[in-house]
């Protein structure tokens, strides 16, 4: 692939701009259904909520100190107090934060006040990186008190919390019953990746176009997928395997960095030996090549030679993906359980041979409000003469979704189904 067939990463902004708007426009009127609840529920609601265009934050650390002084001051359970977008700023291990927290809830306690963050998201359950990010305002919290010479950093006590769709809401405001989760272990976590020499600072020294990264099952949450993936496909790189890290790092430190190089540790059977019997599994190789070397290692020996096949399938297909045609077996990988559809000696088996029969589902998930819109099957046989069936329904449902009230409505869904011809393996 020529240099001037490269495409940068930030070339791919229309492929999930629109996304990202659509998410961030729902994620904002959940917030406001959050704040409404808080405002029906609770005796203040602080709205702090600047419009910062630049990349200077002006902390709102004062107000922060003076709520939780007040509840200091105030008999234990005596009314609850939430700070709505309050501005945030401090220092985790190596590395300055900033940033606004979506809710801050302050009360008087048995023993002075507590102080739980709150982060609101549109999303059917709680993820990782959000306890991370109320983790963070919380510590950011922690770190204001023990500097303030006014407050007793031991009457404070902690917590946080993430609200999504699911959360359930008393109809009295109960703090025993709101989101909550250990924060400590993921402020120790980031704490360790931000660090000096941590993770975060190791990656940050790599130039965007060689970190080391890869591709997987995880990645179809990421909007820089098509970013990552045209660029894999341009370079013939052996991430398009699903390769983590460390076994890329393996085929690397033995020179091998491309789709072409690792199918040629080994020389591809003919067409008519891709069959999982006919041929031994790594007998083609030479004996002084590098494949024995790659097959002594404990980090990718147990995966070869399948990657060598794989690999080879994907040269053929990037060589000629109008008329390419995958191979139906691993070669020298034996028999496997199911009985062989179209066997060389039909009198072998008891059924016809191209009988068996295959579906192909085809779902549609909507992530915003975690449900399936759509859902289509194609059935098929080997055999050429009977037509596929394909599998379509139009149905009504219902579905969950949060008001601009903040209330959990039923509303009716209509899920139109239909089958995509080119999502359909065959």
């Amino acid at each position: 692939m020529s240099k001037s067939e490269h495409h940068d990463g930030d070339e791919y902004d229309e492929a999930f701009t629109p996304l990202n708007l659509l998410l961030s426009e729902a994620g904002e009127q959940f917030e406001q259904g959050v704040k409404s609840r808080y405002e029906r529920q609770v005796d203040d609601v602080v709205d702090l909520t600047n419009d910062d265009e630049g990349d200077e934050f002006d902390p709102d650390h004062g107000t922060v100190l003076e709520t939780i002084t007040a509840a200091l001051a105030q008999p234990a359970e005596t009314g609850f107090t939430v700070l709505f977008q309050p501005t945030l700023k401090g220092e985790v291990a190596a590395y300055n934060i900033a940033g606004h927290a979506d809710f801050v809830i302050v009360w008087p306690t048995e023993s002075g006040a507590g102080v739980r963050v709150i982060d609101a998201k549109s999303t059917a359950e709680q993820k990782s990186y959000q306890q991370i990010q109320a983790a963070i305002y919380t510590r950011l919290i922690e770190q204001a008190v023990e500097t303030s010479a006014n407050i007793d950093s031991q009457a404070v006590t902690y917590s946080a919390g993430v609200v999504t769709r699911e959360t359930e809401w008393e109809s009295e405001f109960d703090i025993s019953n709101h989101p909550s989760f250990d924060y400590r272990s993921r402020i120790a976590d980031v704490t360790r990746m931000l660090q000096a020499d941590g993770e975060i600072a190791s990656t940050s020294e790599h130039d965007l176009s060689d970190a080391p990264h890869a591709i997987t099952d995880k990645c179809s949450q990421c909007p820089y997928t098509e970013s990552c993936t045209t660029e894999a496909f341009e370079q013939s790189h052996v991430r398009l395997l699903g390769l983590s890290e460390s076994e890329q790092k393996v085929l690397v430190e033995n020179g091998i960095t491309t789709i072409d190089e690792l199918a040629d540790l080994c020389t591809a059977p003919n067409d008519d030996e891709w069959d999982p019997t006919t041929q031994k599994r790594a007998g083609f190789v030479s004996k002084d090549s590098l494949y024995y070397d790659l097959k002594a290692d404990t980090t990718i020996g147990d995966s070869l030679p399948n990657l060598v096949y794989q690999a080879e399938a994907i040269r053929r297909q990037l060589s000629d993906p109008d008329d390419y045609q995958n191979g139906l077996w691993i070669p020298g990988t034996g028999k496997f359980q199911l009985p062989e559809d179209d066997p060389f000696d039909p009198t072998e088996v008891e059924f016809a041979p191209n009988s068996m029969i295959r579906v192909y589902l085809n779902v549609q998930h909507d992530h915003l409000r975690d449900r399936l819109v759509q859902l289509s099957a194609r059935v098929s046989v080997s055999d050429p003469d009977i037509d596929s069936i394909r599998i379509s329904k139009q149905r009504r449902t219902t579905s969950r979704v949060m008001s601009r009230s903040g209330l959990t409505q039923r509303l009716p869904i209509t899920a139109s189904s239909r089958c995509l011809r080119d999502s359909c393996p065959i």
